[in-house]
């Protein structure tokens, strides 16, 4: 399965480590529009960002369930 993770450094290092492929960011905006690129890709089943930017990226998750 492909996983990626979006977030600050120390945040992506712990799931590249388990094999996640990282993209580091630390901007909301910034955190967003990698949400968008990566889900528009369609390259993974799983992507991982941080809490603190659930409400930046809501719309883009909303989008994705849909």
């Amino acid at each position: 399965m492909s996983i990626a993770v979006i977030g600050p450094s120390s945040f992506v290092t712990c799931f590249e480590l388990v094999g996640a492929t990282g993209y580091e960011e630390v901007d909301e905006q910034k955190v967003a529009s990698s949400l968008d690129k990566l889900v528009n890709q369609g390259g993974y089943k799983l992507i991982i960002i941080p809490e603190r930017f659930a409400e930046t990226t809501r719309i883009i998750r909303e989008d994705v369930m849909k």
